[in-house]
């Protein structure tokens, strides 16, 4: 299924492991998942998509494409080198990950954040990205292709989460923009002014904000209804629950249990939520959301923003459903965040670069959820199928050509234990510290390192010579996780030129 430019059609490769696929679910579900496929690609054709499956460990699907074979399912680097060769020599429109963890894992980038408990990012991130296997985030500043993730449950033999998630896509009806402006806003209390800001940008108000406390975990069915969802609350790793806060106090906001079979089809959701995109076993509230949302945007592990003002995980997320509103498909929307984030900055912090890396898109790529109008016909005999497909080999093109931009033109930083803090910088940093009620706990520095055309931009303009981060505890209470903040600070010749502050989601 190479990708010649035929005008009338847009192609979709779905890369998935045929031996893990059936040494998890057994045969007999392995011919439910293909039935489901099956389905899913005649849908495709009415839209015209025309979609493939390729199975990663195949030598019969993988040679022909000159794409080396996947041997071991758990390979982090078979995983990249594989899906990279059916990329090049397929070149789809659409490229969708079939499967959790241990079908086709996610890549383990190595943490840019030396101090916060993760030491490793979970990312769909260099499935995105042309540059090869890597364990370094900064190496996948210039994301290009639309991908994401059809999962189902990790380790769980349980087939009917997959399939609902394939069932998802097949049965998608467009809907007009109108019937997303009925949305559901649920934000820990102590972040209300992100989280209002946060809504302003995506829907225009914020009318819709539910907090927590005093709201939560147990959420109307009409309330639940709503077909767009955006949640800044706490997370935590394998749990079941998101958490709001209140001073010490931390009651739930959102439990899987309490919306499951709740939730319309054609969702569209994010969360801030630390471990919010979490594919785990028996599964958490991503999961809930696969098996019926058109699109799920969420954070594998610790994930970061202001209590105030906009930032991190804040930017993230509204971007991707900014961009869902905007009639782009769910991968289009996800690429689209990621771009749009790098290029908000000339110089990505650590906690920058993790919050591109932790952010993935749990969806059929291909989803439209958002029905466009009829796109204008510029030709005599140009039909709207024919000019919807154009389009978005346009916006794969515009893609392609960010890509290339940002690579070289937005530096980075680099964790390095010889580097600290000047002592007017460490004073400064400890009093704005005092003066936000919390009290240092580890330091880390991270030199600044950037492409030739970064490096000339800040020659005329000067830039950060260095980062300076400083993990902080938080207020006590009854979290169940350990709670934290972080100062981020920039030095240049001794001077403290940037300061933020930062709260654990």
């Amino acid at each position: 299924m190479p990708n010649n430019g035929n005008p009338t059609v847009s192609t979709k490769v779905i890369v998935t492991n045929h031996g893990a696929l059936k040494s998890l679910y057994g045969q007999s579900n392995l011919d439910l998942i293909e039935s489901a496929l099956a389905t899913l690609i005649g849908a495709d054709q009415r839209r015209q998509i025309q979609t493939q499956v390729i199975n990663l460990d195949e030598k019969s699907q993988m040679d022909p494409l000159n794409a080396p074979v996947v041997t071991n399912a758990t390979d982090d680097k078979q995983n990249k080198n594989a899906i990279d060769g059916v990329y090049n020599a397929l070149k789809p429109d659409y490229l969708a990950i079939l499967g959790a963890l241990d079908i086709v894992p996610m890549q383990t980038l190595d943490n840019p954040i030396g101090n916060d408990g993760d030491t490793t990012v979970p990312s769909d991130l260099p499935y995105a990205c042309t540059h090869g296997y890597s364990k370094t985030v900064s190496d996948f500043k210039n994301p290009s292709r639309v991908v994401g993730r059809i999962p189902g449950v990790t380790g769980n033999n349980d087939v009917n989460p997959l399939i609902d998630a394939i069932n998802v896509s097949a049965s998608l009806q467009e809907r007009p923009k109108s019937a997303y402006s009925t949305y559901l806003g649920i934000s820990a209390q102590v972040w209300q002014g992100s989280t209002q800001q946060s809504l302003d940008n995506i829907f225009g108000n914020h009318t819709a904000l539910h907090l927590s406390p005093p709201d939560g975990p147990n959420w109307t069915d009409n309330q639940l209804a709503a077909l767009a969802h955006f949640v800044n609350c706490h997370g935590s790793g394998n749990d079941p629950q998101w958490y709001g806060q209140q001073g010490g106090s931390y009651p739930v906001a959102v439990q899987a249990s309490q919306i499951s079979g709740k939730l319309q089809a054609g969702t569209i959701a994010t969360a801030e939520c630390c471990y919010g995109g979490q594919l785990y076993n028996p599964g958490g509230i991503c999961n809930v959301y696969s098996r019926t949302a058109a699109a799920f945007c969420g954070s594998s592990n610790i994930a970061y923003g202001p209590a105030s003002g906009q930032g991190e995980a804040d930017l993230m997320t509204q971007y991707f459903l900014i961009n869902l509103l905007a009639l782009q498909s769910a991968g289009a929307a996800m690429l689209g965040a990621r771009q749009r984030y790098v290029a908000g900055h000339s110089t990505m912090s650590p906690y920058d670069l993790k919050t591109l890396a932790q952010f993935n898109l749990l969806g059929d790529p291909s989803s439209i959820p958002v029905k466009a109008d009829p796109a204008p016909a510029a030709l005599a005999g140009l039909d709207d199928a024919e000019a919807k497909v154009m389009a978005r080999k346009e916006r794969r093109q515009r893609f392609a050509a960010t890509a290339a931009a940002v690579a070289d033109s937005v530096g980075h930083a680099v964790y390095d234990e010889t580097v600290t803090a000047s002592e007017p910088v460490a004073g400064r940093l400890n009093a704005l510290l005092e003066s936000n009620g919390l009290t240092a706990e580890s330091w880390a520095g991270y030199r600044v390192e950037g492409g030739a055309v970064y490096a000339k931009s800040l020659e005329a303009a000067g830039g950060p010579e260095k980062f300076i981060a400083v993990t902080a505890s938080a207020a006590e209470g009854d979290a169940p996780f350990e709670d934290f903040a972080a100062l981020v600070a920039t030095e240049q010749g001794g001077v403290l030129t940037g300061a933020r502050l930062l709260y654990r989601r």
